[in-house]
């Protein structure tokens, strides 16, 4: 028991030396817990496109929790407007909202 709890305590030190060594990981793993809800999202170019047709691609970005969630939300959303083929280009980008910490919005 004593061996075993001594062979813990080197994991969790080995697992804290390889965290300070990667700050990036020690980022990535902070957004992925960072809530976050996109509570708007501004769709700029839209004339000849169905609403209907774009909203049913957006939609998920709604359903996002994390910052990481959008993020990752956001690369499937890009892909699936641009396979409509109905689009020159699509830019996206995701900017904070006023009122507050965790709510953003994406424009399209």
């Amino acid at each position: 028991n004593g061996q075993r709890n001594c062979e813990q305590k080197m994991e969790i030190k080995k697992i804290k030396t390889e965290l300070k060594n990667h700050p990036k990981d020690k980022f990535h793993k902070k957004m992925e817990t960072l809530p976050a809800r996109v509570k708007m999202v501004n769709i700029d170019g839209l004339s000849r496109t169905s609403d209907k047709l774009v909203m049913v691609k957006v939609q998920q970005l709604f359903d996002v929790q994390s910052f990481q969630e959008i993020i990752q939300t956001s690369k499937e959303v890009h892909k699936n407007l641009k396979s409509l083929g109905c689009f020159k280009k699509v830019n996206m980008t995701v900017d904070i909202m006023p009122e507050g910490d965790t709510a953003y919005k994406v424009n399209i």
